[in-house]
């Protein structure tokens, strides 16, 4: 049973959860790395994707412009990366966080041998015994040869397929030597009759596979048969799901008859009475060859031309049709629950499925509720942090959108699916960003305040003014204050959320005033006591509620009479009701809280409003040491936005409205802090965003200064935007947009609505207090676009 993931740390007895998703299962899409320009290598990576199941679905790279390579290999959902070519670069990438096959002794995902451990990827021989009982009547199957001085062996080997020469490649030849029909190609022999219908080698390891382009086309590849930068465009073109056939001009004789009858079937195919749409990709610097134009400029095709290279319309998940529901009672003193996998009904019976190999399991979480706070079972789909997460047993696991992918042996009926804490997932974030990181004392009392106060979710009740109001009259007063005055100020601090659903009910509060004090008084963090008048000297005795019983003594002057004498002296009013604040907060702490609290829940309802509902992990008062120097951010947010993995540091103050003391102001050293942590973390490869929260209602001079300064840094996401022009500026939220409703216009997420998230949040909030204008954009002459704020006056 695969078993993925962090377990809880002294989960204790937790209260039960529930979770609800699908699973799927299909091949590992593996990215095969080459050397750049070299036969042999493009050859042997041929020859294991053959071998392999979902193999003609597997992208090839060669090891050039690194930095490409694993952009596509993401934009292509790529699982793991694996080395074919023996040059430094290959194993470079093969070995980058996220894209590695990390097994016992690092073994190659491709080994097949007989130790047991079953660590390889199914093969496709396995499906060969179906294919011949439900699919070889029905369709054109052949084992594509040719002699060894064909001149167009690269070609051939490309389009048909090629096995190797090992022991576990030549038993697959075998297999399927036995079930298709012959076709060796001499010397100026023709093609098969039509090989986009044939079954052959490689093309049966697409069986039971959907490849998904964003825009799919049927076309023709024009090639130099010995560049193997042409015959690695041509094999990725394919792989990608588009149905491609070759051009090369020194084998014109051979292929146009083959074409010409595809070319038929394809304009037969198309919309009555209109040409066809059909693809060229060839190199823009050439001009279409002529015999290929005789072809398909004759008024039954629309050409469409594109360039060779994979583009944004190739890029596209692998999936099958084996998916399966779940939903499930979640008891997280286990850690962990079985979700169910499909069966995958063209194999032998799962008796027999002992040692086939491994597939992808695909978890989709579709939704979750009732875990704790700071557990999720969805997170981030950032690479270099989920490749910690999985054991020694499962060779990768990578997160994306909504679930994780991970390995599972055929023969598993279930896997484990355990969840993820906030802390060592942000912590670990931190570390991989060159920091030594803890969650401090103040950190965990922060969070304990926060979990007094209900918790950051959307609305929370640190962005309601009426809780603030109570709250600090309560710490005002320590000996306690009266309900009466504690309602009357909740009325009068309402601003609004009297209107709507402020504390998580589903209709307008017309007793939003006592409704502010039955939650706080729910959640501990007014405490109700009886206020009485001492019949011995006529001071103010104060006793909780459990010790009505008792006797009641005076502190003064030591009088001590049941609650009975009070009743019988005052019987209509023998005590007046007050609260008082709980010993966790006192001012300064309760301030300090508040705009941590109120910003992380205008987070928190920007990512629940998106059609995921992926609500972010968070911590507080994470304490930072590098170079020997120790500081602490307020908080740290991990959260997909939109397809974008991103984190949010974050700076927060309290302070007097209109005179706040300089140490309530943000300062050079914070936002140094802060810009250092985002360059860090943008380093290895994750997006960050600044964030300065204030309850003040409005910025210092000296506050806008800087974070001007930080917005003309010229940011752009590191995440692959494809053409987008997106801006990292800070984030800024100030009383007003940390104190209305999610539903209010003035409400952050209601003013800058547009995905991902956090570019829009930024430049919207540095409108609203910064006084940005526009960013005007611009190349700087590296190829990199430079973004230059205009500034109103404030």
């Amino acid at each position: 049973m695969a078993s993925i993931g962090h377990e809880l740390d002294e989960v204790g007895t937790m209260s039960a959860g529930y979770i609800a998703g699908r699973v799927a299962l299909r091949p590992v899409r593996v990215g095969l790395i080459i050397d750049p320009g070299n036969w042999e290598s493009l050859r042997r990576a041929v020859n294991l994707a053959t071998s392999t199941w979902g193999g003609v679905g597997f992208p090839i790279f060669q090891a050039e412009d690194e930095a490409r390579v694993l952009s596509e290999a993401v934009a292509l959902g790529v699982d793991v990366l694996h080395a074919v070519g023996t040059g430094g670069a290959a194993r470079r990438l093969a070995s980058t966080a996220g894209f590695a096959w990390s097994s016992f002794q690092n073994r190659s995902p491709f080994l097949r041998d007989d130790s047991g451990l079953d660590n390889h990827l199914l093969p496709a021989s396995a499906l060969f015994d179906w294919f011949r009982t439900q699919r070889l009547e029905t369709v054109r199957t052949a084992y594509v040869t040719w002699e060894p001085d064909h001149p167009m062996t690269r070609v051939l080997a490309i389009w048909f397929g090629e096995f190797g020469s090992e022991a576990p490649q030549i038993a697959d030849r075998m297999a399927w030597e036995r079930i298709a029909s012959p076709i060796r190609l001499g010397r100026g022999l023709l093609l098969p009759p039509d090989p986009p219908s044939t079954i052959d080698q490689l093309s049966v390891t697409r069986e039971e596979v959907v490849l998904e382009p964003h825009s799919q086309h049927r076309g023709i590849v024009v090639i130099e048969p010995d560049s193997v930068s042409d015959l690695v465009s041509w094999w990725n073109l394919r792989a990608c799901g588009h149905e491609v056939m070759p051009w090369a001009h020194e084998h014109a004789d051979i292929l146009e008859p083959a074409l010409a009858r595809w070319l038929a079937q394809v304009a037969a195919d198309g919309p009555p009475g209109k040409p066809t749409a059909i693809a060229v990709w060839h190199s823009w610097e050439d001009d279409l060859p002529r015999r290929l134009v005789s072809l398909v400029d004759d008024g039954r095709f629309r050409l469409q031309q594109y360039d060779k290279g994979l583009d944004e319309s190739c890029f596209g998940p692998m999936t099958t049709r084996h998916t399966r529901s779940f939903n499930a009672d979640v008891d997280l003193s286990h850690g962990s629950i079985s979700v169910p996998v499909p069966s995958l009904d063209f194999l032998p019976r799962r008796s027999s499925w002992t040692h086939l190999g491994m597939v992808a399991a695909i978890v989709e979480v579709l939704s979750e509720s009732g875990l704790p706070a700071g557990t999720r079972a969805i997170i981030p789909a950032a690479r270099r942090l989920t490749a910690r997460l999985h054991d020694l047993l499962t060779p990768f696991f990578r997160a994306r959108d909504r679930g994780y992918v991970f390995p599972t042996r055929v023969a598993n009926e279930s896997v484990d699916l355990r969840f993820f804490r906030a802390e060592p997932f942000i912590v670990g974030l931190l570390s991989e960003a060159g920091f030594a990181a803890r969650i401090g004392e103040n950190g965990r009392r922060l969070q304990h305040r926060i979990g007094l106060l209900g918790g950051a979710r959307e609305d929370s009740l640190a962005n309601q003014p009426a809780v603030r109001g109570v709250v600090r009259k309560a710490l005002d007063c320590r000996d306690g204050v009266n309900v009466k005055t504690l309602l009357g100020l909740a009325t009068k601090y309402a601003g609004g959320w009297e209107r709507v659903a402020g504390l998580g009910g589903n209709r307008p509060h017309e007793d939003y005033a006592n409704a502010v004090l039955g939650v706080l008084g729910s959640c501990g963090v007014l405490q109700p006591q009886a206020r009485l008048t001492c019949m011995g000297c006529g001071s103010a005795v104060r006793i909780p509620p459990p010790s009505l019983g008792d006797l009641i003594t005076c502190e003064l002057c030591a009088a001590s009479l049941p609650l009975a004498r009070y009743l019988a002296e005052k019987p209509g009013s023998p005590m007046a009701w007050e609260f008082r604040a709980t010993q966790a907060f006192d001012p300064a702490h309760f301030n300090e809280t508040v705009p941590v609290m109120a910003a992380l829940s205008v987070f928190a309802a920007a990512f629940e409003q998106m059609l995921d509902g992926n609500t972010p992990l968070h911590v507080v008062g994470a304490e930072l040491t590098k170079d020997g120097q120790a500081r602490e951010l307020d908080f740290v947010i991990a959260a997909q936005d939109f397809a974008m993995p991103a984190i949010v540091i974050g700076e927060a103050k309290a302070g007097h409205p209109d005179a706040p003391k300089p140490r309530e102001l943000l300062t050079a050293e914070d936002l140094e802090l802060l810009e250092s942590v985002q360059d860090s973390i943008r380093a290895i490869g994750i997006d960050c965003w600044i964030a300065f929260t204030t309850s003040r209602p409005r910025l210092h001079p000296s506050e806008i200064e800087l974070l001007r300064r930080s917005c003309e840094r010229s940011l752009t996401p590191v995440y692959d935007t494809h053409g987008h022009v997106l801006d990292v500026l800070p984030i800024v939220l100030t009383g007003e947009a940390l104190s209305v409703h999610s539903m209010d216009q003035r409400h952050p997420v209601r003013q800058s609505n547009d995905f991902p998230r956090l570019p829009a949040l930024g430049r919207q909030s540095c409108v609203r207090e910064l006084g940005l204008v526009a960013m005007d954009h611009e190349p700087d002459g590296s190829g990199r676009i430079r973004a230059k704020p205009r500034w109103s006056s404030i």
